[in-house]
This record gives structure tokens, C-alpha cells and sequence, in this order.
């Protein structure tokens, strides 16, 4: 599976933002191997989990501190043992694990565009 992708003024390539491909009560499977973050502290599964979601947060653009544009995946959170929650990106392996397939997240994309079109000062990656 490819994931979207964009191409930045100086031709560079970087992932679209997604959508996630999920919605609150969705059962998912967050497959072995997978990073969460729980209590605090990032810890990768043992074993594949089937999980319900509680919520799901889109993909977006975010620029960076050098001025660089940086995809953000989309995330999933669910209630984990103890009443803490655990949250995780939705990585490509959970896009396969479940048999979604990613859609890019347009509205951010034309936001950025929009806002790099009328911005004097552009960052430096993406002059024309």
C-alpha cells in the first residue's frame, strides 16, 4: 500500500495528511508491533488487539521550526486497562491490518496552499 503524497514548491515529497479511516465505536484491529502511548510512556505491543474507538483526530500539515512542512498522521485513542487511555497514530499497518484505504485530507492541503499564497514570507522549503 502507497500512502498520498504531495509535492512541495521545491518539488520535494512529502506524505498527504490523512483522514482517519475510522469513527467513534469503529472496532479496529491495532496490529502487534504497534507504538501507543499509555500512562505517559510509549510502549509497542506484544500481540495484536481489537479495540474500540473512542475518537479519532485527522491527519494534518504542521511546519516545522526550519520552516519545513511535515505530514502529521491521524490518530485513534481508546479507554485502556485502569481507566487510562491509549493513543496511537493510525500507521500503515493498521490501514492493512483492517483493509482501509487512505484518503488525503484536502481541506488541510488547500489551507496550506491558501496560506502560503498569501504569505510575504514564505519558509524557506517551499519558495517558489
Amino acid at each position: 500500500m502507497t500512502e498520498p503524497f504531495l509535492k512541495t514548491r521545491l518539488g520535494e515529497t512529502i506524505d498527504a495528511p490523512l483522514l482517519p479511516p475510522v469513527t467513534r465505536g469503529q472496532k479496529v484491529v491495532v496490529p502487534a508491533g504497534t507504538t501507543s502511548l499509555y500512562r505517559g510512556a510509549r510502549r509497542v505491543s506484544k500481540r495484536a488487539q481489537t479495540i474500540t474507538v473512542y475518537s479519532a483526530y485527522d491527519g494534518y500539515l504542521a511546519q516545522s521550526r526550519d520552516g519545513s512542512l511535515q505530514s502529521v498522521r491521524p490518530s485513534i485513542s481508546w479507554p485502556g486497562s485502569g481507566g487510562y487511555w491509549v493513543d496511537c497514530e493510525v500507521t500503515v499497518a493498521i490501514f492493512e491490518a483492517n483493509g482501509f484505504t487512505p484518503v488525503a485530507n484536502t481541506a488541510n492541503v488547500a489551507a496550506w496552499e491558501h496560506y502560503l499564497a498569501e504569505t510575504e514570507t514564505l519558509p524557506e522549503t517551499v519558495r517558489p
